[in-house]
């Protein structure tokens, strides 16, 4: 009856130890489609803010594709979901930088050479 009441002390202690803890690790965890996905937002963001040679219009389009994918974050569920979610965005992306390259072509610097002295 000690042997199986100390047993039990400890198997209870250690249970009541670890089960909140297990919960807390398993409740924060993001898939690595969530994560990818964020990292598309906030590299679209920064890339709003940081490129001075983006049209006036080109910054509202991808603001907008900005706005538009922080409200999916929050309504998408499923890793398929933020696969396809993803996907869209970089087309979305790529289509409006297109559009700015095909606006403004970009033109190649003209390079001096220098003077060469024996």
């Amino acid at each position: 009856m000690k042997k199986s009441l100390a047993f039990l002390i400890a198997a209870t202690s250690v249970a009541t130890i670890t089960t909140p803890i297990l919960a807390i690790s398993c409740k924060d965890k993001e898939s690595k489609e969530k994560k990818e996905f964020k990292k598309e937002i906030t590299k679209l963001e920064t890339l709003i803010k940081t490129e001075g040679k983006l049209k006036d219009e080109t910054k509202v389009a991808l603001e907008k594709i900005a706005s538009d994918a922080r409200k999916q974050l929050s309504e998408l569920k499923t890793p398929d979901e933020f696969r396809k979610a993803t996907e869209e965005l970089k087309k979305k992306i790529d289509e409006v930088k297109k559009e700015n390259n095909e606006n403004n072509p970009v033109t190649p610097t003209p390079v001096t050479p220098t003077p060469v002295t024996p």
